[in-house]
């Protein structure tokens, strides 16, 4: 398999944590630069078009990590976002159902030992929390140091 440099966007820090593990466990050899780190979906969906023209150069791979949020279902973002490009084969918009943080709390056994957070506090449905992120920062500050 060709080895790729990625250039990375998401929306926060934990979304970068995210984005080089998923590039550093499946492409070990894959070089990136520093991910760009837009505050929002907003700011990340701007950076759509330059993403799919530099992941069509040889060489070159793009990953893109956005929460689902409030939108209904992944296909729908996904059209919303790309419905009128020609997305290129390394071009990755991954998107988390729905937020990041549900993501990193679905393994409530590996976050509870990361964390120091027992496994009971751990939502069992991250996804169907409201407020998850607000959820995670509680916990942070109730139970770990």
């Amino acid at each position: 398999m060709e080895n790729f440099h990625f250039f990375i966007a998401c929306e926060d820090q934990l979304a970068k944590a995210l984005c080089i593990k998923l590039i550093k466990y499946a492409l070990p050899e894959a070089t990136y630069n520093e991910p760009i780190v837009t505050g929002g979906s907003g700011e990340l969906r701007k950076k759509v078009e330059p993403f799919l023209k530099i992941a069509s150069q040889k060489g070159y791979a793009t990953l893109l990590l956005t929460d689902l949020d409030q939108i209904s279902n992944v296909q729908r973002l996904k059209d919303t976002w790309l419905n009128k490009f020609n997305v290129p084969e390394r071009f990755f918009l991954h998107i988390c159902v729905r937020e990041a943080e549900s993501w990193v709390l679905a393994d409530a056994e590996g976050f509870s030992s990361w964390a120091l957070i027992p496994k009971s506090k751990i939502p069992r449905t991250p996804d169907e929390e409201s407020h998850i992120k607000e959820r995670l920062v509680h916990m942070f500050r109730k139970y770990s140091n």
